[in-house]
Parts: C-alpha cells; sequence; structure tokens
C-alpha cells in the first residue's frame, strides 16, 4: 500500500471547501457624480448615476437605495444620528 502524501491529503479535505464558493457573488456597481459649486450663494449642485450589475444567478425584486440629502446640514440630521448610534454600539477599541 503506498503512503498518501501531504498534498493528497489537504487536497481531499479542502474539496468540500470549494464545493461551496460560489454561493456568494460579489456585486459591481460604478458611480458618476457631477457637482457644480455656487460659492456666493453657498449652494451645491449635484448629479448622480449608477450602474448595478447582479453577479448573482438570482434576479433581484428589490434594490435599495440610501440618499442623504442635507447630511450635513447640521447634527440633527438622520445621517449623523444613524452615526452617533452605530459608534455606540461598536465596541471599544484596545
Amino acid at each position: 500500500m503506498q503512503a498518501v502524501r501531504p498534498w493528497m491529503l489537504g487536497a481531499l479535505l479542502a474539496a468540500p471547501l470549494f464545493a461551496h464558493a460560489q454561493d456568494y457573488f460579489q456585486q459591481q456597481v460604478d458611480y458618476r457624480i457631477t457637482v457644480r459649486l455656487n460659492d456666493s450663494a453657498h449652494e451645491l449642485f449635484a448629479n448622480e448615476e449608477f450602474d448595478y450589475t447582479n453577479n448573482s444567478p438570482q434576479a433581484l425584486d428589490t434594490l435599495w437605495i440610501h440618499l442623504w440629502p442635507n447630511a450635513y446640514r447640521d447634527r440633527n440630521t438622520a445621517l449623523c444620528l444613524s452615526r452617533r448610534i452605530a459608534q455606540r454600539l461598536q465596541p471599544p477599541l484596545r
């Protein structure tokens, strides 16, 4: 009987891991953002477009898009409040 080579044993043990490797598909999003500043009026004019590529074999029935208008207006916007909540939920750094 021939001895089992270490690489053969490793390949046999790793085979189940590769069998399920395609369960996750990375999605692709390409953004195009154009912004114009009116400095004297303190205004920004912006336009955003994006191309979303679903690399999964399943069709999507919903695509959630979060827009944050006036996100940095003051410290009481939805963005600021959500960041404060997230910071409180994070464990402290050691």
